[in-house]
């Protein structure tokens, strides 16, 4: 399955205000839900999966956690293939996508689901299928 969770929070957002111009409201714009917050971050974040994979650890801190499953995917250096294969820390996630041979390959993004965690954050879970030639990861 893709990766399946990262913490972050709203996306910065424009509102350029709608009413009358004579109007002195300049209330701010009511925050952005978490299933909007979580389909922006899909988009970005499998679009740059797709190009520039070097650079998709940056979307994680070290505060993070990757846990990548299913049929296909290699377990952790070190680790049973039935065991926790949860990573953490930046440089942890860094290092299993260079393990996980995600270049060139198709992502098929199946869900979406995305709900307000604590201190602000939104937790996004993503399931579906990296393909390669109709193989599924």
């Amino acid at each position: 399955a893709p990766p399946g969770s990262a913490r972050g929070g709203s996306p910065a957002s424009h509102h350029s205000g709608g009413g009358h111009p004579a109007s002195s409201n300049h209330s701010s714009p009511p925050p952005a839900s978490p299933a909007m917050i979580g389909n922006v971050f899909v988009q970005q974040y499998y679009s740059i999966m797709s190009t520039t994979l070097d650079e998709l650890y940056k979307f994680y801190n070290n505060g993070s956690t990757l846990h990548v499953c299913g049929v296909g995917v290699p377990p952790l250096p070190g680790a049973d293939a039935m065991g926790d294969q949860t990573v953490r820390t930046q440089a942890g996630i860094h290092a299993r996508f260079n393990q996980l041979g995600y270049r060139g390959k198709r992502c098929e993004v199946r869900t979406v689901d995305s709900s307000h965690s604590i201190g602000g954050s939104v937790v996004v879970m993503v399931t579906g299928a990296i393909t390669d030639g109709g193989v599924d990861r």
